[in-house]
């Protein structure tokens, strides 16, 4: 899959740019692209070998998670990835969307058709993860739906990291960086992860004649847009117990 696009890993010192006009995608852009493309023909997705999977399956070990731990997973669609590495019986998939639930429980995956801002589960979970992830986390939803003491897994492609980082309460204790998609990625504890790894930075492009070029072009017209430090990453909180 090709597609016009800005950037794929950002840090506040290296703004990728290219001045092909088609490029290859890849982490949380293909993955937001598949689930677009996919809602609509309600398809379920998430193979057993996609890097997301992978990842997930070495924090799970990482962090000595059992089997059995009770999972929730806001604005899934028809996302099955956490499933893969959690058991289906175990993570239940909150979307507001009736056609992507209808697919999952036809499948045999525990679904809630709601937003996560409306969802009041039967029984508190031990682990939130956001995937490019709608909505906003907020105090109030996070004690409503997990146990004292439960850990998160976002990234920071809709900014949830940069939410979570910011919520008394809630520490960080590690992340998977620079990307989960990323062949080097490794996690770090929370002490060596940079203190602006869930910032929301600058990026300046530079366009001349309709095309995107390097950013240090002197030449055409340029902007300056604000994104999400280290989108790819997988960060790791806790809650106070």
């Amino acid at each position: 899959m090709v597609l016009k696009r800005k950037t794929t890993e950002t840090t506040s010192s290296d703004i990728e740019t290219s001045s092909e006009d088609n490029v290859p995608i890849s982490g949380p852009a293909l993955e937001a692209l598949v689930r677009q493309s996919l809602d609509d023909k309600l398809e379920i997705f998430g193979d057993i070998e996609n890097n997301f999977v992978l990842a997930l399956r070495d924090l799970k070990a990482q962090l000595d998670l059992a089997d059995g731990t009770k999972v929730i997973y806001p604005g899934s669609s028809t996302h099955v990835g956490v499933a893969r590495v959690f058991g289906k019986e175990n993570v239940v998939h909150v979307d507001p969307s009736e056609e992507a639930c209808q697919s999952l429980s036809g499948s045999g995956y525990q679904v809630a058709q709601t937003g996560i801002e409306d969802y009041l589960p039967s029984e508190k979970a031990d682990l939130l993860v956001a995937l490019n992830s709608y909505g906003e986390p907020t105090p109030a939803i996070l004690e409503r739906v997990l146990e004292p003491g439960a850990l998160i897994i976002a990234n920071n492609y809709t900014l949830w990291a940069h939410e979570l980082n910011a919520i008394d309460g809630v520490a960080m204790i590690g992340a998977v960086m620079p990307a989960y998609s990323s062949p080097d990625a490794s996690f770090v504890a929370a002490p060596e992860v940079p203190e602006t790894a869930t910032d929301i930075i600058s990026a300046t492009y530079h366009f001349k004649d309709g095309q995107q070029v390097d950013h240090h072009h002197p030449e055409g017209f340029s902007f300056t847009d604000q994104e999400p430090n280290f989108p790819d990453a997988l960060f790791v909180f806790q809650l106070d117990s």
